[in-house]
């Protein structure tokens, strides 16, 4: 059934061209793959002794084109270990290999990651029965795009790959559809070092990828339920979330070549041109709003100007009736069926001058959306300065403060804008929240501080800001919350050991938020079996910041507060070391090494 446009007086030039293409046949996937997507079968893959290059696969018959009466596709992304190729060693290979053989014969389970199993439970969609029921093909750059030859090659794969310049980027081009096609998603981010220039790469490094985050992007945007499969290791296995991706934009990563940039802003549009189609011909005028407005995030960085939307436009120098006319709204201060007003939507990424407009016509500073948002799971009545903070909208922001909006108005869980500032590490957002007479020290309805929230958030930079307030003074385990959360990025518990941190500090903690999180965790624990929220809150009374970064798979992070003098002596309530914890998770040889060394001392 088509959803209702949510016009509620009037209707719109939009409203009239989405009943329109409700009217059309729709494609199931209307994406065009410009080369084929070539696959090898999940079998294949795992008895591979190398990863080969597509031609010769190509050639040896390994590959086939996939088609979904075959079965299910998987597309791995993942980030090249050597600038001429991406696994040399075959170390990437042989930890995929054994993951997804360990997954398939049921002897490791892709366990949520905390904020997964918060807001979806414990789902499974990479389970052993959805692995073993179907045939799987697997989609992986190296072997499914044509590769351009190298000095080194012989003449015969010289001739194999004489027509990569003109097929490469047909293949490239056709990524979108690729991930649109695949059930299954894998993010392979083991910790390995690179071959080139000695650097480590691992999960983060992944995520800091331009390439990798517009595969992310893609997979958030497809209609699917988003969810990812990362694999660190043959045993750490887990699922993310895709949404994040809603606050940062692949022009925010690095790109080995510049001119990839580029490539990759096409493949986004591409996408979002397709988002936007299937919203408007399911009727779902929200979700096109919201995505036609966001899209200044998106394309932050990408030296680009952003898509005008499907409706032809209006033309007229009233910025206001052309802005009412894109989003079809036929008044100011009207509210769709979400309950975001026209002032909302402009605050994601609109012009300071537009919002100048909107206030002049007398939308409110201080509106909130007055439902939750689905898309987000944010909870109702978010006041637009939360949403200019959040997707780093700062030259609306500041329109706003000047116009009186609350710099401390809190949505319905009692966060802050200062949390929301947090969302996508917003400092200049952050910043201007501040000099509005924001209130550092402020904790939501869960007492849960605005410190510890950019903590757990992976906030660097805010974090770093509200340290130097008042509200350091009063900070407690914000490592431990920070582990447990989300917020396991060395360079950010790094940062935080910088402000002072303690290392050895164990956890006991009292705020009303915590500790609801930790009694339904060990509940959980105790009726349901493990999973990476449960054995967090089961073992979380005691435990040291070292013991929590093993338990949470932040094997690197546990690298660095050993070097800051983490304690391997101590036990948590439980009696249980770090080193105990180490060698349950499987953890990287390495890491187990020291902790051995640390025990015996």
């Amino acid at each position: 059934m088509p959803m209702a446009c949510g016009c509620t007086r009037a209707s719109t030039a939009l409203a009239e061209y989405s009943k329109s293409l409700q009217l059309q046949d729709v494609e199931t996937n209307p994406l065009t793959m410009q080369y084929p997507m070539y696959t090898a079968r999940l079998e294949v893959v795992l008895g591979m002794r190398e990863v080969r290059r597509h031609q010769e696969l190509l050639q040896d018959g390994v590959l086939q084109e996939f088609d979904s009466r075959l079965g299910k596709a998987m597309f791995v992304s993942h980030q090249w270990a050597a600038y001429c190729h991406p696994d040399p060693s075959g170390e990437k290979l042989k930890v995929l290999q054994e993951a997804l053989s360990n997954l398939s014969a049921g002897k490791v389970r892709a366990s949520p990651a905390v904020e997964v199993e918060m807001l979806y439970g414990r789902v499974e969609p990479y389970s052993k029965a959805k692995l073993t029921s179907v045939n799987v093909y697997v989609w992986y750059d190296y072997f499914s795009v044509p590769q351009f030859c190298l000095e080194s090659d012989s003449e015969e794969v010289k001739i194999l790959c004489s027509n990569a310049h003109l097929e490469q980027p047909n293949a490239i081009a056709s990524i979108p559809a690729y991930i649109f096609a695949s059930e299954f998603f894998v993010a392979l981010c083991p910790t390995m070092r690179h071959v080139d220039t000695s650097a480590e790469l691992n999960r983060y490094t992944w995520q800091r990828r331009g390439w990798c985050l517009s595969e992310k992007m893609t997979r958030e945007l497809a209609s699917r339920e988003g969810l990812i499969l990362l694999i660190e290791s043959p045993m750490q296995l887990s699922l993310l979330q895709a949404w994040d991706s809603l606050y940062y934009s692949p022009g925010d990563g690095d790109f080995t070549v510049e001119a990839d940039r580029a490539v990759v802003v096409q493949i986004m549009k591409v996408m979002l041109q397709h988002t936007l189609h299937k919203d408007l011909s399911r009727g779902d005028l929200q979700n096109y709003r919201f995505y036609l407005q966001q899209q200044p995030v998106r394309f932050r960085n990408c030296a680009t100007t952003p898509l005008e939307g499907l409706l032809p436009s209006q033309k007229t120098d009233d910025l206001v009736a052309d802005f009412l006319h894109r989003t079809g709204f036929a008044e100011v201060r009207e509210r769709d069926a979400d309950g975001w007003s026209p002032l909302c939507y402009a605050a994601l990424g609109e012009s300071p001058e537009l919002i100048e407009a909107l206030l002049s016509r007398h939308a409110d500073p201080n509106t909130t959306v007055s439902k939750s948002i689905r898309r987000l799971y944010h909870p109702k009545k978010v006041p637009v300065v939360s949403i200019c903070a959040a997707f780093g909208n700062n030259g609306a922001l500041q329109v706003l403060l000047r116009a009186r909006a609350d710099p401390k108005k809190k949505e319905g869980r009692g966060n802050p804008p200062l949390f929301y500032s947090s969302l996508a590490d917003n400092l200049e957002g952050a910043r201007l929240l501040l000099q509005a007479q924001a209130d550092p020290c402020v904790e939501s309805d869960l007492s849960i501080s605005v410190l510890e929230f950019a903590c757990n958030a992976g906030a660097s930079q805010v974090a770093k800001e509200i340290f130097a307030t008042p509200a350091a003074a009063r900070a407690q385990y914000l490592i431990h919350t920070a582990l447990v959360i989300n917020g396991g990025n060395p360079a950010h518990i790094a940062m935080m050991i910088e402000a002072g941190c303690d290392v050895n500090e164990q956890f006991y903690p009292k705020k009303l938020g915590y500790r609801l999180l930790y009694m339904i965790g060990t509940a959980k624990h105790r009726l349901k079996g493990p999973s990476a929220y449960s054995c967090l809150s089961y073992h979380h009374a005691g435990a040291t910041p070292l013991m929590l970064s093993i338990l949470a798979g932040y094997f690197s992070a546990a690298q660095v507060l050993l070097k800051a003098g983490a304690r391997v002596d101590l036990r948590n309530s439980r009696n249980r070391t770090a080193l105990d914890f180490a060698v349950e998770k499987c953890a990287p040889e390495a890491l187990l090494a020291e902790l051995h060394r640390g025990a015996t001392a």
